[in-house]
């Protein structure tokens, strides 16, 4: 999973990237992003036998940030994040391995966000009712079901006793309402009160 993670942030090195870090305003849009996604990646759920579910929030931090910043927005919140970790409960650390896999899967994710919303602006123009619900809504659901489906799939191939993926594959309905709405109403709000951002 990490032969494309190399190209993909090696395309992000360039002069936007340096000019977007040298404004104030985007580098205090990235701190406050950054603080929500680690407050909001703080409450999760335990299947029994699954791996950990959280609210994703990759879809507002892309629609926000842009596609450069979000993705170096995920490594820094995961290295906070295991080191928060790491010094509240040591006894459940994560490994290296499921460190790399899950800035994989969320950067999978943040470059789905991004390429939805090229797509939906190629397709509808730019109006912020398609914004909010075609982007931020539909976009974070979708988001969510590639999430619960790479999940599924890397837990099917970590394992090696038979586990019951149907019962995790249920819950991407489940899941991707409440995502849509956390989503959707963060964008709205942010449009309303924050057109600037």
């Amino acid at each position: 999973l990490l032969f494309w993670l190399v190209p993909l942030y090696g395309l992000t090195l360039d002069k936007k990237l340096w000019q977007l870090v040298q404004q104030p305003q985007i580098m205090r849009l990235f701190g406050v992003a950054g603080v929500c996604l680690l407050l909001l990646w703080q409450v999760k759920a335990q299947l029994p036998g699954g791996p950990a579910l959280h609210f994703i929030g990759i879809t507002a931090a892309t629609l926000v940030l842009g596609l450069r910043l979000s993705l170096w927005l995920i490594p820094a919140i995961l290295f906070i994040n295991t080191l928060a970790t790491a010094i509240v409960a040591p006894a459940q650390q994560s490994t290296l391995q499921q460190l790399l896999l899950d800035w994989s899967v969320f950067s999978v994710l943040a470059l789905q966000s991004y390429l939805q919303l090229w797509w939906i602006h190629r397709q509808f123009g730019q109006h912020i009712f398609v914004y909010i619900f075609l982007a931020a809504f539909a976009g974070a659901a979708c988001c969510t079901v590639t999430f619960i489906l790479l999940q599924s799939v890397v837990l099917s191939l970590s394992t090696t006793e038979a586990t019951d993926l149907s019962a995790h594959l249920t819950l991407a309905p489940l899941l991707a309402l409440p995502e849509a709405i956390l989503n959707g109403m963060a964008i709205t709000l942010l449009l309303v009160y924050r057109p600037q951002w």
